[in-house]
């Protein structure tokens, strides 16, 4: 089978899931499970138009808004490896095995698929076709920021690190575009007026920007 023909069965396949899960959205997490395979199929308008309304909150445990979070960081930072944040969260939200539900009797099935690499073989497909991304980038900056404020704020130091990596993600798209600046004067922000006295969370963010090839060297003043 040619590379051409595998594509295409690729596509057809993730065609019927998505149709699949779109008709049981209302199953326990069926909404995440299309999302993903949305990503995978490069259809980042119909994951958006899914997730926009979303919380900043739960994350961790497995969430819609936090695989478009990641993919979304992915593609605003061109694909670029050395946003190694941003690369780390979107196999952070993506990873694992890809898991659907049988058709007839909703018990959950292991593909044995990457999800990490089949959502990014589709955020690639979506970087080779130029598509304006402008639409999206108010939404990652006010989900990320809400996120980082509610775990910060709430002082749930456990996931300090989680907050930094989503603050580090914001700075290295900042970075990706040539607004380097900007992404200095947003971890200044967050490290050295809003959460000043956070001592444990701006160590957090230091060791975040330390493990970023495009933000090393921005730790001085945080």
């Amino acid at each position: 089978m040619t590379e051409s023909n595998r594509q295409q069965v690729r596509e057809k396949e993730l065609a019927e899931i998505c149709a699949f899960l779109s008709a049981r959205k209302s199953k326990y997490g069926a909404v995440e499970l299309l999302v993903k395979s949305l990503l995978m199929s490069g259809e980042i308008d119909r994951a958006f138009a899914l997730c926009k309304q979303e919380k900043a909150v739960g994350w961790s445990g497995g969430s819609a808004a936090a695989l478009l979070y990641g993919s979304i960081v992915y593609l605003l930072s061109s694909g670029n490896t050395a946003c190694t944040l941003s690369r780390n969260l979107l196999e952070d939200y993506g990873g694992g095995n890809t898991v659907f539900f049988d058709s007839y009797d909703d018990q959950p099935i292991d593909t044995g698929t990457s999800g990490f690499l089949e959502i990014k073989r589709g955020l690639d497909q979506i970087l080779t076709a130029s598509l304006d991304l402008n639409r999206y980038r108010q939404w990652v900056v006010d989900i990320g920021e809400q996120r980082i404020n509610h775990i910060v704020s709430n002082k749930h130091r456990k996931a300090y690190g989680r907050a930094a990596m989503v603050l580090g993600s914001l700075a290295e798209v900042m970075t990706a575009e040539g607004n380097k600046n900007k992404a200095g004067s947003l971890l200044h922000e967050y490290c050295r007026v809003r959460y000043n006295r956070h001592v444990a969370f701006r160590r957090e963010v230091r060791q975040a920007v330390d493990k970023s090839q495009v933000l090393r060297g921005m730790t001085d003043e945080l």
